[in-house]
């Protein structure tokens, strides 16, 4: 049985292109899958190095280190992504996860507002920069942005402690 030429062709250009960044980060996620972010951490930067300007490598290189509580690593990958790709909602999401962490909570919520602005549709957005409002004691912002969270999707309410909801119902209520 003979191997048909393409596939030879195949195989070659393979072997001829050596690795790429979309088999780093193949590499990373299932890296990821089983906890190893240390891992994980070099397979993206292997991917940065064969392409500097992919802002998903950053990012994704972000939440591995945020895993590993390398909040500075993080914030500086996140920082990275948001400068290579303004425009991408979850680098956003991602920086405001790490401010959070970090307890910077103002920062956390001027990007969970870009999140809003970017797509305002999406509930867990409210939920996450409604946290950030109560970790800066704003419990009235919070409870407004909570509301609208369980307005645009109920099953939010999963997210938030009883205490939080009765604030809700006043909320929608009123509204």
């Amino acid at each position: 049985m003979t191997t048909p030429f393409f596939m030879l062709l195949f195989v070659a250009t393979l072997i001829a292109c050596g690795p790429t960044v979309a088999g780093y980060e193949e590499e990373a996620e299932a890296m990821r899958k089983v906890k190893d972010y240390k891992g994980a951490i070099e397979a993206y930067t292997k991917a940065i190095e064969l392409d500097p300007i992919s802002a998903i490598s950053y990012s994704n290189r972000a939440v591995s280190k945020l895993d590993l509580h390398d909040y500075k690593g993080a914030l500086e990958d996140c920082n990275k992504a948001i400068r290579l790709d303004p425009n991408c909602n979850s680098f956003y999401v991602n920086r405001g996860a790490c401010r959070s962490d970090m307890k910077d909570h103002k920062g956390a919520i001027e990007d969970y507002d870009v999140t809003i602005k970017l797509k305002p549709k999406d509930a867990l957005h409210y939920i996450a920069r409604g946290w950030a409002k109560d970790a800066m004691n704003d419990s009235d912002g919070a409870t407004v942005d909570f509301a609208m969270a369980v307005k645009l999707d109920p099953k939010t309410k999963d997210f938030l402690p009883s205490c939080k909801l009765v604030g809700i119902q006043w909320v929608l209520e009123k509204k």
